[in-house]
């Protein structure tokens, strides 16, 4: 998993309105975003879709809310764990991944508790 500031967009199924957001943590198995505002509850299915202009791919993403918390200046994060439509994917995100590794991100240590894997 990598600590990263990645803009994102995001929406739960059954919506329309697109709520931008900053993936935090993102891993093959989930991601953590953070936004300002947002009524989501866990197990809640979302879509996730990754700012091509700075992921260097298009990349949509489907999971379900794993946990929710608010912070004390009325931000808010939540943890999706990512339910992978086909096995491309999967592939693609490995492949963003393995290219934050290149570059030299930080690795999240597993006591962030950030991202569901």
């Amino acid at each position: 998993r990598f600590c990263v500031r990645l803009p994102v967009q995001w929406r739960r199924f059954g919506a329309t309105v697109l709520v931008a957001g900053v993936a935090e943590d993102l891993s093959s198995g989930g991601v953590l975003i953070s936004c300002a505002e947002a009524s989501l509850v866990p197990g809640d299915r979302v879509a996730v879709r990754l700012d091509p202009a700075h992921a260097l791919l298009d990349l949509v993403l489907t999971g379900v809310v794993q946990h929710i918390r608010t912070s004390g200046d009325g931000r808010m994060a939540f943890g999706v764990r990512f339910e992978y439509r086909s096995s491309a994917e999967q592939r693609t995100l490995r492949a963003l991944l393995r290219a934050f590794a290149a570059s030299g991100l930080t690795l999240a240590g597993p006591s962030t508790g950030a991202a569901a894997t």
